[in-house]
């Protein structure tokens, strides 16, 4: 095989192997394939939206509002999805704004958790659920998760998590009523 020829292969062998090492990341989720050591890993937010400029909002909900101005999209799309941050205010559209220039993967973070004390109704006796862990939990589907975790809560004031399991928008079922 002439030298040109073998030249040729290395140089396809080697585009082939730049080519196939490279990826590309999924905005919608925030996850890397391909050449990184593990691909499920997720981004963070810096990697995830690397951008610099001027990033901000000004929503208005029911009596509520949150303003928000950022030099770095990665703290823009974050706080998007802070609770505490943005007053608990204007959630479905604090979604829109965060799909449309962040991803998919909305989850919204920062959540007061409840915990209740007192006569239960239904059950005809007094309880307490379960606090959490902490003051405020990561995530809102964490915190939909604490709700109905019934070996937590023993059934105690299972219409209260119910109630609040609703109208937080919580996913799924909820454990049967007693």
């Amino acid at each position: 095989m002439s030298i040109l020829k073998r030249m040729i292969l290395v140089s396809l062998a080697l585009s082939s192997v730049l080519v196939i090492g490279c990826s590309s990341n999924d905005e919608g989720t925030g996850m890397r394939g391909g050449n990184s050591k593990d691909p499920n890993r997720k981004l963070s937010p810096d990697e995830r939206w690397p951008e610099e400029g001027s990033f901000s909002y000004d929503l208005t909900g029911i009596n509520c509002d949150t303003k928000q101005q950022f030099y770095r999209k990665a703290d823009y799309c974050v706080t998007l999805m802070d609770r505490e941050k943005n007053n608990n205010c204007a959630l479905e559209t604090r979604q829109s704004i965060y799909t449309a220039n962040c991803g998919n993967d909305f989850d919204e973070t920062n959540i007061q958790a409840e915990d209740w004390t007192g006569w239960d109704a239904r059950l005809k006796l007094s309880c307490s659920t379960a606090v959490p862990p902490s003051r405020y939990i990561p995530t809102l589907t964490e915190y939909c998760v604490f709700l109905k975790n019934e070996a937590l809560h023993s059934n105690c004031h299972w219409d209260k998590r119910f109630a609040e399991f609703k109208s937080n928008g919580c996913r799924g079922s909820f454990s049967n009523a007693p």
